[in-house]
């Protein structure tokens, strides 16, 4: 048996092949991370005689580094181990090896392969491996999102107060069209009531009428603001009020793509979702993270197990 470590990196891969007596099979080598070398890998253990039955390869789950080149060797029929960083520490420590070289951690994932305790990481499929990615998109916008409406909230309430006192949301469709062209106490007094509603009644779910839009301007003319710094904090405003728009934008298009994805292909009912839908305040959002993050909930034994894996114990 033969065992091969590899220390995935950005630009290259550091290799070291061991026997079953531990002795390592000539010296480390270094693979670029392209296609051609990843042959070049592939034609190397064919020189050696090493049969695809007869290796066992791991890398560690270094960021997103490891994925190319773990699909390549496993579509090609290699058995590959997927390392979690943690183990090969460890194992590390164990070997009593104080310096830290890509040659070395190469060697250290081949030990651990040898040693027979290494333990394989979960490997999402290609369709929780989507949603995780959406998910995970999505919920930055969402935290991008909520950032942006703290400071333009700050800022809307120092160059036109009087605002946010005639409006439940600031940022809804209509207010966001509106602050995307008039930002300051100063820019909404030499406006029309008809200037206002021409822009909030082309969105539908408004009651903004003539009285609303009048009272928005006289307030303009009667605001605390000072007028300081208008032009530059409109611009602010107006930036931050886009960011908000665009997110919400996105963050609709990746609901809509999750949304497919949890759907089946004839378009019937998912009975797993059915189930978690019956849980009392569960819904399909949450589903659609619990799915993503947890993925194949059959690969945990016990229900303890899964517990520990989403951090409930101490």
């Amino acid at each position: 048996m033969h065992y091969l470590g590899i220390d995935v990196s950005k630009a290259s891969h550091q290799c070291v092949i061991l026997d079953a007596e531990g002795e390592a099979l000539g010296k480390s080598f270094t693979i670029q991370s392209s296609k051609d070398d990843f042959a070049n890998l592939v034609k190397k253990l064919s020189e050696l005689n090493i049969q695809k039955a007869d290796i066992t390869i791991g890398l560690e789950a270094t960021g997103n580094l490891w994925e190319n080149i773990y699909i390549y060797l496993k579509e090609r029929g290699f058995n590959i181990a997927l390392l979690n960083p943690y183990q090969t520490n460890k194992f590390h420590q164990a070997m009593l090896k104080k310096a830290k070289t890509d040659s070395i951690d190469a060697l250290v994932i081949a030990g651990l392969l040898r040693s027979g305790c290494a333990a394989s990481s979960y490997i999402p499929d290609e369709e929780i491996q989507s949603l995780r990615d959406l998910i995970r998109l999505k919920d930055g916008y969402l935290k991008d999102m909520k950032n942006y409406k703290r400071k333009a909230y700050s800022l809307l309430n120092l160059i036109f107060p009087e605002f946010l006192n005639l409006v439940k949301d600031p940022f809804n469709i209509s207010c966001t069209e509106i602050l995307s062209k008039y930002q300051t106490a100063s820019d909404f007094k030499n406006i029309r009531p008809k200037d206002l509603l021409k822009i909030a009644r082309g969105h539908q779910g408004n009651n903004y009428d003539e009285t609303w839009a009048s009272k928005v301007i006289q307030a303009a003319k009667d605001s605390i603001y000072s007028g300081k710094a208008s032009k530059a904090r409109g611009i602010v405003l107006k930036s931050l009020v886009l960011n908000i728009k665009n997110l919400k934008e996105q963050t609709s298009e990746l609901d809509n793509e999750i949304q497919n994805i949890l759907k089946t292909d004839d378009g019937s009912s998912n009975n797993d979702i059915d189930n978690l839908l019956t849980i009392p305040g569960v819904g399909p959002k949450t589903i659609a993270v619990f799915i993503a993050e947890v993925g194949d909930i059959t690969r945990f034994a016990r229900c303890k197990d899964f517990i520990g894996f989403v951090g409930l114990y101490p």
